[in-house]
């Protein structure tokens, strides 16, 4: 008889896209449409950065979390290690980190303390032409902003997922 773990087995691609989808979702407000063009841009590998930044009224940014995803890294995973991946049992049923969770609600909280209007944004792989992926998704380049100061950060792991890493970055009064 087989002994039962809790662990739930995924494809790695369908699991790191579960975590940005809930990135997104919880802390970027995106709508149904733009979750559609970024599970495709991501079945792509064409996102290298998958974010959402909380910006003041006059536009500097005061907080950021970022997914960074090595694309290369997880190709070489799959091909030396095969495309499932164990979730830890504390991942639960749905195959969410504690970790992303527990950042996104930190960056909700002081987005909303500090009153910043939240926005989701993608960075393209530099392998591709940022000008034809912004038309073929219907996405339009962002402008950037400056931090209002030099932000406090702190860079998490994905566990099983060894080709992401989650960044948070405060600069708030």
């Amino acid at each position: 008889m087989g002994t039962y773990t809790g662990a739930y087995t995924y494809s790695r691609y369908s699991l790191l896209e579960l975590q940005v989808k809930y990135l997104l979702d919880e802390a970027g407000e995106a709508s149904a449409s733009a979750m559609e063009k970024l599970s495709y841009g991501l079945s792509k590998q064409y996102f290298k950065v998958v974010g959402v930044q909380g910006l003041y009224e006059n536009g500097d940014k005061g907080a950021e979390i970022r997914v960074i995803i090595d694309w290369r890294q997880h190709n070489l995973l799959i091909d030396t290690g095969g495309e499932k991946v164990r979730a830890p049992k504390n991942w639960g049923e749905k195959g969410i980190s504690p970790t992303i969770k527990e950042v996104i609600k930190t960056f909700n909280a002081a987005c909303n303390e500090a009153g910043l209007e939240k926005r989701w944004y993608v960075r393209y792989d530099s392998i591709f032409n940022g000008d034809e992926l912004d038309k073929e998704l219907g996405f339009k380049t962002a402008k950037t902003h400056k931090w209002r100061y030099a932000p406090e950060s702190a860079v998490f792991d994905f566990g099983p997922l060894e080709e992401m890493k989650i960044e948070v970055n405060f600069a708030i009064d």
